[in-house]
C-alpha cells in the first residue's frame, strides 16, 4: 500500500523501516531486509513503510490503570470537529452465502496393505 500511496503522491518511498531519527530538516532511517540492514538519509516529506518492530508498546503501571478508569471520556458531535457526511462511492446491493457442498471423505479404520492401497486408490480416483 505505500508503494502505491508514494506513486499517487510522487513521494519517494522507503520500505521496511525497523527505526526512525530526525535530524533537522531531513531524516535517518534504518531499513531492516533479510540479511543486511541500510541506513539511508532523506529529506521530508516522503513515505515510510515501517515494520512490526519500529514500537515496542510500554505496559502501563498500575497506577495508571486505575487512573484511566477514573477519567473523563470526552464525546464529540461530527459538528464539532466540522464534518459532513459525504455520499458514498460504492453501495452494498446484495450478501449472499454460497451454497454448502457436501464434503468427500472415506474413513479407513486400519493400516494394513489393503487399507493403503485403497486409500491411492481413492486418490488417484479423485485427483483425475
Amino acid at each position: 500500500m505505500g508503494l502505491l500511496t508514494g506513486e499517487l503522491l510522487k513521494l519517494p518511498v522507503i520500505n521496511a523501516v525497523s527505526h526512525i531519527q530526525r535530524d533537522g530538516d531531513k531524516i535517518i532511517v534504518e531499513r531492516t531486509l533479510e540479511e543486511d540492514v541500510e541506513i539511508i538519509e532523506l529529506t521530508l516529506p516522503a513515505v515510510l513503510c515501517v515494520t512490526s518492530d519500529i514500537n515496542v508498546p510500554r505496559i502501563p503501571s498500575m497506577k495508571a490503570i486505575l487512573g484511566a478508569g477514573k477519567k473523563a471520556v470526552t464525546s464529540w458531535l461530527a459538528s464539532d470537529i466540522h464534518w459532513t457526511p459525504t455520499t458514498p462511492m460504492a453501495e452494498l446491493v446484495a450478501i449472499s452465502v454460497p451454497p454448502q457442498t457436501e464434503r468427500k471423505h472415506i474413513i479407513l479404520d486400519n493400516d494394513s496393505p489393503e487399507a493403503i492401497t485403497a486409500l491411492a486408490d481413492h486418490l488417484k480416483k479423485s485427483l483425475n
